[in-house]
């Protein structure tokens, strides 16, 4: 019956699971939290695939909201808002599960939403008591993982709710940097316009115009440089953004790196 109910959790078979739900009633089988083999409950799989209905009917049968799997430490509230069910994730914090909730990681379901785009749910958490500046275990704040994968909208509302634009993760890595890198221009210009500091430097001396260059962002570079990125700031070996550009191969880039030096 176990292996059943979880089934049709992830089927979302709502017919089948209440007969499931009443046969095991009747022969008093394992309840509405059995775990499978991942320790998963038919909440975590209802959730996950966004059966609405199925979360529902689990929460009435007396499902309990923030229970966690044994891989990751995740909640139901975790995968809702990783496949953006934000219908789901409002039922799941209408029943109680805690929009704080932390899993092995450190991560919480802001950051999973954060990282996966999902500004309803970004929203949703943040109206919920969420914590804008919660850090995971690389301390990673919600704004470092929705800048470092692109996602403008959701940076725009954890700013907009009062989340630092400088905080500083593992290594001192700040959102821009991880913006810089992954060639996000709209964030970056986002978080320049927020008054992200376009000198902060990592543990290794580089700011977010040497990240851009080792990369060959050259749209980045040219914001940056715009908003006062200096050209002539060298790491702890001594490289400027244009020696990472050269030793990266992107020989243009370097050169108008190296032009715009000179005019300065």
């Amino acid at each position: 019956m176990e292996q059943g109910l979880h089934m049709l959790a992830k089927e979302g078979n709502i017919d089948g699971m209440r007969r499931g739900l009443k046969r095991s009633l009747l022969r008093r089988l394992p309840d509405v939290n059995v775990r499978d083999d991942e320790w998963c409950t038919p909440l975590h799989h209802a959730a996950r695939e966004g059966h609405g209905k199925i979360v529902e009917l689990l929460l009435e049968k007396g499902a309990e909201p923030n229970v966690t799997d044994r891989i990751g430490g995740g909640s139901p509230l975790h995968y809702a808002v990783a496949s953006d069910f934000v219908e789901v994730a409002v039922a799941l914090i209408r029943a109680g599960s805690d929009s704080n909730a932390v899993s092995t990681s450190g991560m919480r379901p802001l950051h999973i939403a954060a990282m996966n785009g999902s500004s309803q749910c970004v929203n949703l958490l943040l109206r919920e008591g969420a914590f804008a500046e919660a850090r995971d275990l690389l301390n990673q704040t919600p704004l470092h993982l929705a800048a470092g994968m692109g996602h403008t909208d959701c940076a725009k509302v954890l700013l907009h709710a009062g989340a630092s634009v400088n905080p500083e993760a593992v290594g001192c890595v700040t959102p821009l940097h991880l913006a810089a890198s992954g060639g996000h221009t709209q964030v970056a210009k986002v978080l320049v316009q927020e008054g992200a500091d376009v000198m902060a430097a990592d543990n290794r001396g580089w700011t977010a115009l040497h990240f851009a260059a080792h990369k060959g962002h050259d749209q980045i570079a040219q914001v940056l440089t715009v908003n006062g990125a200096r050209l002539d700031a060298k790491d702890q070996t001594g490289c400027r953004p244009c020696d990472h550009a050269i030793s990266s191969g992107y020989s243009s880039l370097a050169n108008g790196l190296r032009t715009q030096d000179c005019q300065d």
